[in-house]
């Protein structure tokens, strides 16, 4: 931000609410600029970050977009950076056009320091720091519903399309090692794969060659356009002396899932493997459409890269680390 740039009709000028450094850029001596945020993410304590449908697809991030790579809600257009922008390159809220820093603006008018006092504008005082907020005693958790009634003792982990790391090589996982997988990734029982599917050279990936591996003995599978090997659609992995999470009355096992058949957690529609999807005989998490074999991927997804396949769920194992204990 310089004198006159971005706003030619507002004096303005930014600040630090750690240190309150206040940067002006008309008493900048040699660069006369100051740096400024167009946008900022706020989450609620526990969450890590905002992941939608089009977060890796569409490069995306909030709800409401129609576009790509615009950051906020409600965005018509591309890299907008706030909510509710019509147009592309937006910083702000509400704007109608390209490339406008401001709020509530059509195309060149100008912006006005009014403009920039908003609801949601943060009146500060700088004065002593408070108290420490001494949190509530945390409660008891409540007791896991019975087996088909409806959801899961929270300690059960569902793995959609489960994948292995291993000596810097991405594998699927054949599902003889479900139980190996679930103690690696230090669970003491489980290892349930209700469904499985077959791996060709190109299927039901196009462009994509991956084998398959038991971690119980490390075997591999690599397919062929004509052999096919078996790969793990979704595993169910708990923790010592918990039951399995049984079907409630939908066929539904897991949790916060809507629809009928579905194996995981919070899935939309039926039949899915995984956690997050929404739509029919998806496999993986966070698919939106029908029969899709992948992660983010929706009806316009050509090909799955592999990249993709590798999440924070994938199981990493090193041949010179051992194993940990399961729980």
């Amino acid at each position: 931000m310089r004198v006159g740039y971005p706003f030619p009709d507002a004096a303005i000028k930014t600040i630090n609410p750690d240190t309150w450094a206040v940067c002006d850029p008309a008493k900048r001596s040699f660069k006369r600029e100051c740096s400024y945020l167009g946008i900022v993410e706020c989450l609620p304590e526990g969450v890590s970050k905002c992941e939608s449908w089009d977060t890796i697809i569409e490069d995306t991030i909030g709800t409401g977009n129609e576009g790509s790579a615009n950051w906020g809600n409600n965005n018509f257009g591309q890299e907008n950076h706030g909510n509710g922008n019509r147009g592309d390159g937006n910083v702000g809220n509400n704007n109608v056009g390209d490339n406008i820093v401001c709020n509530n603006k059509r195309d060149a008018s100008p912006c006005l320091l009014s403009d920039l006092l908003t609801s949601e504008t943060v009146v500060v005082h700088p004065g002593p720091s408070p108290p420490p907020v001494v949190p509530p005693p945390p409660q008891p958790e409540p007791p896991s519903p019975p087996p088909g009634e409806g959801g899961c003792d929270p300690s059960i982990a569902f793995f959609g399309l489960p994948t292995v790391e291993y000596m810097n090589s991405l594998y699927l996982l054949n599902p003889e090692g479900g139980e190996a997988f679930c103690q690696q990734k230090g669970f003491g029982g489980g290892g349930i794969v209700p469904h499985i599917f077959n791996v060709f050279d190109r299927s039901p990936f196009l462009i994509l060659h991956i084998a398959t591996i038991n971690p119980s003995n490390m075997e591999t599978c690599l397919p062929t356009s004509t052999t096919s090997c078996q790969a793990a659609s979704v595993i169910q992995c708990v923790p010592s002396g918990v039951p399995l999470c049984q079907p409630n009355l939908d066929g539904n096992v897991g949790t916060g899932n809507v629809g009928s058949g579905n194996y995981g957690n919070n899935n939309i529609g039926s039949n899915n493997y995984g956690s997050y999807n929404q739509g029919l005989g998806n496999t993986g998490s966070w698919n939106r459409g029908t029969q899709l074999t992948c992660n983010y991927a929706n009806t316009k997804t050509r090909a799955c890269p592999i990249w993709i396949l590798k999440l924070s769920e994938t199981l990493l194992i090193d041949p010179s680390q051992p194993r940990s204990p399961p729980l």
